[in-house]
């Protein structure tokens, strides 16, 4: 929280409620469901594997809240969005978001990870990429780890929870509708370009590679200690 008070204060442009950034805000429903629709498959495909999946601890509810709700919506998108994304966005805006989306997928250290977390960082990129705010990109991580914490945490309402998301994409869908010429201007700035091929491959230097196999091989670790 030190470091996002610090960002807003030497570049408060990133912070900004712009207007942009935020008429995207209304298409959330769409992307929890999305995230949360993969990671539900990824819960299923662990359990049919034998492999442990269970992010979310039994912790005290306050204490979940800050851990797996405010923290990740704070720290991973200064850390994937701010440090990361908007160093490679001059050279190549699409690139940068799926280099991006590669590496806050390597980051979650699961083996199932990248089925939910892959999605969720491209999205979250090209919102970023888009509106030129972190807000969005931090409410939007908000909602989708506030709902996965709901679920985890009323496992008897978890249909109506589900039930209520899908209707809240209805409205979602028609806004997208209503506003698709807007929508399509804003990810135009998306488009391939001649950077592309070097931003992602850029991933594959020494220092970026280092980082990615360290990430990789404690992936591994836990996963053979969970199973253990």
């Amino acid at each position: 929280f030190s470091v996002a008070g610090r960002v807003a204060v030497s570049d408060p442009q990133l912070v900004a409620v712009n207007r942009q950034g935020w008429s995207l805000m209304p298409l959330a429903p769409l992307f929890v469901l999305i995230v949360s629709g993969a990671y539900a498959g990824a819960a299923w495909l662990a359990a049919r594997a034998g492999i442990p999946f269970s992010p979310i601890a039994s912790d005290p509810l306050p204490l979940s809240v800050l851990r797996l709700v405010l923290l990740p919506a704070v720290c991973e998108e200064l850390f994937c969005r701010y440090l990361f994304l908007r160093r490679l966005t001059p050279f190549s805006p699409l690139g940068g978001v799926v280099a991006s989306g590669i590496f806050f997928a390597v980051l979650h250290t699961h083996p199932l990870a990248f089925l939910y977390a892959f999605p969720a960082g491209l999205m979250l990129g090209a919102v970023y990429v888009a509106g030129g705010s972190l807000l969005p990109c931090m409410l939007l991580h908000l909602l989708n780890n506030a709902f996965q914490l709901a679920l985890a945490c009323l496992p008897g309402a978890a249909r109506g929870l589900w039930l209520g998301l899908a209707i809240l994409c209805l409205p979602a869908c028609l806004y997208g509708v209503l506003r698709r010429r807007r929508l399509r201007d804003m990810g135009s700035s998306l488009s391939p370009d001649a950077g592309f091929g070097e931003t992602v491959r850029g991933l594959f230097r020494p220092p970026m590679l280092i980082l990615i196999v360290f990430c990789l091989a404690a992936s591994v670790l836990l996963t053979v200690w969970r199973l253990s």
